[in-house]
């Protein structure tokens, strides 16, 4: 349905000078969506494509986020809207991941083949499951105090607020492209 819509005003400057809401993030999903099922009824919806933690938390800041969580909020909002016309307007929840990680001020994403960012970027993709091992990022130390375990988290988002709902991480990188880590 959308691909980062919080980086707009970023990415696409020269026609989005504003931050995205929840509100009309929600609204042109639910429209979308639904065209999408008129036209093609047994489309697989993915959506919304979310870039990162910032995003899916508060929509990057969004100005209605009112300290709601945004894909709670997403997920019950696709969720009423589709039993409101008896039809499902998601099936599957689309995030990006990109570790925020850096070691000594570089970040694991970067091309660098050094030891300690090659030997964290081996690591990284614990966070997506492994409930043993704290990443450190911003993100484990100062929002949530725990280890990430992405998948895990995700999965209980869909089933308290839109169970049925499968998961795709439809975009990730971890660096050192040219590296064997």
């Amino acid at each position: 349905l959308d691909n980062e819509p919080s980086a707009w005003p970023r990415v696409h400057a020269e026609v989005r000078t504003h931050p995205v809401t929840y509100a009309e993030l929600i609204s042109t999903s639910i429209l979308y969506a639904g065209r999408v099922r008129e036209a093609a009824p047994r489309a697989r919806i993915f959506g919304p494509a979310l870039f990162g933690w910032p995003a899916y938390v508060r929509l990057t800041d969004a100005p209605d986020h009112g300290d709601r969580d945004f894909i709670d909020v997403y997920l019950a909002a696709m969720r009423g809207a589709g039993e409101a016309t008896d039809r499902r307007l998601l099936d599957v929840l689309d995030v990006h991941w990109y570790p925020d990680v850096r070691i000594e001020g570089t970040s694991v994403t970067s091309s660098s083949t050094d030891e300690a960012v090659a030997s964290a970027r081996v690591q990284l993709p614990r966070s997506l499951y492994d409930p043993t091992y704290t990443e450190p990022s911003w993100i484990a130390r100062e929002w949530l105090f725990e280890p990430v375990r992405l998948l895990p988290r995700l999965r209980e988002r869909i089933d308290a607020h839109y169970p049925g709902t499968d998961l795709a991480i439809t975009e990730y990188a971890y660096g050192g492209g040219t590296d064997i880590s």
